[in-house]
C-alpha cells in the first residue's frame, strides 16, 4: 500500500499529518541502514518527531531480518506497552488523561497494515538501500493474529478479477473454477445487479454452492459521482473521485483486508465491467497491491 495514502495531508506548518494528530502507533519500524534494530513510536499532537517531543524506543534485534519474530501490543487506557518475541522494550504512560493532543488512544482505531519505503527520515538517511529479504512476520492483538508476507523485488502475490457484464451465472462460475479461484472479493459499492444472479445474496449463495467464499468490501467500491463519470466515459474524473475514495479511513482498512484475503487463498476481485481497463478494479489494484500478479478473467 503507498504510504501517501496512510499519512494524509500534511495540516499545519510543522509538518504534523492529519493521521498522526489523530494518535498514530507505530507497533513495528525497520530501516535498511539498521538491519539488527527495530523501532516502535507513539506519535500525538503533543507528542512527535517534528516537535523533538517524540515517544519510541528501539532495540537491538540481530537475526530481524533472517528469522520469525512476534511483535505485541498491550493498549490500555493507562498505558500503551510494546515488545517483540514476549518481552516488553517500550511502556509510555497516559500521564495527561484527558487531553487529546496528548492522549488520543481512547476513540476507535483503525488497523493498517503498510510497507512504506523511504518518508522523510528514511528517505533523507537512504535508509531503503538495503532491505531485508523473505521476511514473514506476525502481529498479534489478544486473539486476533495477523500475518504479513513481505518480500522485496517481484511480489509473490497473485490476485484475481472478473467482471460479469453479459455472462450469466454459470459462466461467470465456469471461469471460476477453471483458476481455481477460491474466494470472490466483492468491490461494488452497491451489491446490486438487474442481472439475475448477481445481487449480493443470490451470488453468495451460488458460490457457496460451488464452494467459493464470498466476502463483501463496499468502502473499496467506487461513489455515486464516480460511477456516473465511468458510465460517460471520464476515466480522468473517475480516477480522481476514486483516487479520494481510497483515501478514507474505511477504505484504507479494507485494502489491507482485501490484500490479505488474496494472500490467504487465490481470490477474484468482483466488480461489473467485463474489460478492466474501464473499470475501478483495476485502480484499486493498482493503488494498494503495486506490483502483484494481476491476472483477468473473462466469463
Amino acid at each position: 500500500m503507498h504510504a501517501r495514502k496512510l499519512a494524509g495531508v500534511l495540516d499545519d506548518a510543522a509538518g504534523i499529518s492529519a493521521l498522526a494528530r489523530r494518535g498514530e502507533i507505530d507497533i513495528l519500524e525497520h530501516v535498511g541502514s539498521q538491519p539488527n534494530v527495530v523501532h516502535a513510536n507513539l506519535h500525538t499532537g503533543l507528542f512527535n518527531h517534528t516537535k523533538g517531543t517524540g515517544r519510541g524506543a528501539q532495540k537491538a534485534l540481530p537475526t530481524a531480518c533472517s528469522a520469525f519474530h512476534r511483535y505485541q501490543l498491550s493498549w490500555t487506557p493507562d498505558a500503551i506497552t510494546i515488545g517483540v518475541d514476549d518481552r516488553a522494550y517500550m511502556r509510555v504512560r497516559n500521564d495527561q488523561p484527558g487531553v487529546r493532543g496528548a492522549w488520543p488512544f481512547d476513540t476507535p482505531f483503525y488497523l493498517i497494515l503498510n510497507l512504506a519505503m523511504g518518508a522523510i527520515g528514511p528517505g533523507r538517511k537512504g535508509w531503503t538501500t538495503r532491505l531485508c529479504r523473505n521476511v514473514s512476520r506476525s502481529i498479534t492483538f489478544g486473539s486476533t493474529r495477523w500475518r504479513l508476507r513481505l518480500r522485496t523485488g517481484k511480489s509473490e502475490m497473485k490476485i484475481f478479477t472478473i467482471g460479469y457484464e453479459g455472462a450469466t451465472v454459470g459462466e461467470f462460475l465456469e471461469a471460476l473454477t477453471q483458476a481455481g479461484v477460491k474466494r470472490v472479493i466483492d468491490v461494488r459499492a452497491v451489491p446490486n445487479s438487474r442481472r439475475p444472479g448477481f445481487s449480493k445474496t443470490p451470488l453468495r449463495n451460488a458460490l457457496a454452492d460451488a464452494g467459493i467464499d464470498y466476502v463483501h468490501l463496499r468502502a473499496l467500491g467506487t461513489p455515486a459521482d464516480g460511477r456516473a463519470a465511468a458510465r460517460a466515459g471520464k476515466q480522468m474524473e473517475l480516477e480522481r473521485i476514486y483516487a479520494g475514495q481510497l483515501e478514507l479511513p474505511e477504505a484504507i482498512a479494507q485494502g489491507a483486508q482485501m490484500a490479505g484475503l488474496a494472500q490467504e487463498e487465490p481470490s477474484a476481485v468482483l466488480c461489473y465491467e467485463r474489460d478492466p481497463a474501464g473499470c475501478h478494479r483495476s485502480l484499486l489494484l493498482e493503488a494498494v497491491t503495486p506490483g502483484a500478479e494481476v491476472v483477468h478473467l473473462y466469463a
